[in-house]
Parts: C-alpha cells; sequence; structure tokens
C-alpha cells in the first residue's frame, strides 16, 4: 500500500526530513530549523510511504523564494525529489511525487511547475520529469532549467549571477540540503 503524506515539524521524529531521517546527523538540525521557517512561506515537502515507510519525497516552494538561481514567477519549483533505497526505484513513485506536485500546484493557481536537472551527481536528470510533460526552456553549463506549464504566465529563467564582488575561493550554500553541512566542513579541511 503506497501513500503520500506532508511532513510537518510535528511528524519529523517518525518521518524524518525527506532526505535525511537520523537526528545525529551534524545536518538534522539545520535542515529542520531551515524547514520551520520555510514552510510558512509556502514550502511542501510529501513522504510516500509504502507500507507506513518512507521510501521517497519531493521538496518544492513558490518558484519567487526558491533558493536556486532562477526566475520561476508565479511557478511551484522543485527543490529535490529522491526515491531510495535502490529497490524502490523504477516503481514509478518518482511519477507519483511530481504529479502530487504539480496537482498541488493547479490548486494554487500556479502557472506550472520548474525544476533544474543535471546528469551530474546530487541533482535529478531529466528523465523523469520529461515523462511527466516537462521542457528544456534554458541551460547554463550542466544544468537545464525545466517546466511543465499549464497556465499563461513567464517562462522560467536562468538568472544571471555576476560573482564579480568576490576574490579566491568562496563558497556558498543553504541549510536547505542537509549533506551541506558534512562537504563545507570536508572543503574548509582541504
Amino acid at each position: 500500500c503506497v501513500k503520500i503524506i506532508d511532513l510537518t515539524p510535528e511528524n519529523f521524529d517518525r518521518y524524518g526530513l525527506g532526505c535525511l531521517k537520523n537526528p545525529k546527523h551534524e545536518g538534522f538540525k539545520s535542515k529542520s530549523e531551515w524547514l520551520k521557517e520555510r514552510f510558512s512561506e509556502g514550502l511542501k515537502i510529501k513522504i510516500l510511504l509504502e507500507k507506513e515507510i518512507p521510501v521517497g519525497f519531493i521538496e518544492y516552494t513558490p518558484g519567487e523564494i526558491s533558493w536556486r538561481s532562477v526566475d520561476a514567477q508565479n511557478c511551484m519549483f522543485i527543490h529535490c525529489i529522491w526515491v531510495y533505497p535502490k529497490i524502490y526505484q523504477k516503481k514509478g513513485y518518482g511519477g507519483l511525487l511530481v504529479k502530487e506536485c504539480i496537482e498541488d500546484s493547479k490548486k494554487q493557481k500556479k502557472s506550472g511547475v520548474a525544476v533544474v536537472t543535471s546528469e551530474g551527481p546530487w541533482i535529478a536528470g531529466k528523465s523523469l520529469f520529461v515523462k511527466n510533460g516537462f521542457k528544456a526552456v534554458d541551460k547554463k553549463d550542466r544544468f537545464e532549467l525545466l517546466v511543465n506549464t499549464f497556465e499563461k504566465g513567464e517562462t522560467p529563467k536562468f538568472k544571471n549571477i555576476i560573482a564579480e564582488n568576490y576574490k579566491g575561493l568562496n563558497l556558498f550554500y543553504s541549510d536547505q540540503c542537509p549533506m551541506c553541512v558534512k562537504f563545507v566542513n570536508e572543503i574548509k579541511e582541504a
């Protein structure tokens, strides 16, 4: 039996944070605090349960407040989607989560759903989204911006970020991804 539920601060203990279940992980606290602030802004995390076991999630937010460098006015923006462990992949669960986001976006009178994809690590590839009606609208380096549009509106695009005020190595990250804490600490040590 498969079902999709909303993640809330009240059920963090039972279901984890979507991508992170262990409250002892160094990123759990920063991510949970970040989420508590973002839920009031419209961020949503949907957890996919199989026999009451969390096996996947999708995290999305209004495009106007996405932490990615994308201009996605009046769209929902998917930050992250994950189905795990591998035994739960290739069962259509990713598609169920994407459809849940699309339906939620339509209920909120959004013009579409946007997502950044890449064939590189830590970001979803585009095949799942193409199967669910998304089309590429912009590209920057190895990243593609895909959109599923269902109302008239501005076409989302990558923002043009210029880092001219920074010298040397500068690391920009967000508490959105709890894995960043580990990577930032490793980079600092290196």
